[in-house]
């Protein structure tokens, strides 16, 4: 049975709305807009593995988007590896939830979050996935010093994550974040 991306996350936007939280349902329904049928019909003519992989990646940006660092965190195991943008490096779910939770009440606080997958990688029971992230929307202040946001204010990443699968889902085991540099070509 495929599992449509948009009622997923349609059933995530109808739970902000009982929550009252009108920025977070705005939020969400921009990104269902950004993921049209055609993205959808792609995604339903991959592979199993490669759809699970692409609903992570799409959960991610709804999380994000919304301010939901549990959400975010659902996929990240209990012993994964996590370096952020600034180089910090942490183990561990509850330190990769409590890094999301202290963005999401700060500086992230409003952003929104897209993701283009560049690069997908499936190996059996293991997965690489790079992404381009592109953020707006953030409070750029000092926080922010020797990250590079773009003359249009984005905050651009190359994102690095590794996956396993763990009897039936996958698991982040390693996230590695990197903000692309003044002068770099984003693809």
């Amino acid at each position: 049975m495929i599992i449509s991306l948009k009622k997923i996350i349609l059933k995530f936007v109808f739970k902000q709305m009982v929550m009252k939280n009108l920025f977070f349902y705005v939020a969400a329904i921009f990104i269902v807009v950004q993921c049209s049928s055609s993205s959808e019909e792609n995604i339903s003519k991959e592979d199993s593995p490669t759809k699970e992989i692409k609903k992570i990646i799409l959960e991610e940006q709804v999380a994000w988007t919304t301010g939901d660092a549990k959400a975010y965190s659902a996929h990240f195991d209990e012993n994964g590896l996590f370096t952020n943008v600034f180089g910090s490096s942490f183990t561990g779910y509850t330190e990769f939830l409590t890094r999301h939770e202290q963005l999401f009440k700060g500086i992230f606080k409003g952003s929104v979050m897209k993701q283009s997958v560049t690069t997908l990688k499936i190996y059996k029971d293991v997965a690489v996935v790079e992404t381009i992230t592109r953020i707006s929307g953030f409070s750029n202040d000092e926080h922010l010093a020797g990250i590079y946001i773009d003359e249009k204010g984005f905050l651009n990443t190359r994102l690095l994550q590794v996956l396993r699968k763990q009897g039936k889902s996958w698991k982040i085991i390693a996230y590695h974040n990197v903000d692309i540099k003044k002068g770099v070509i984003i693809p």
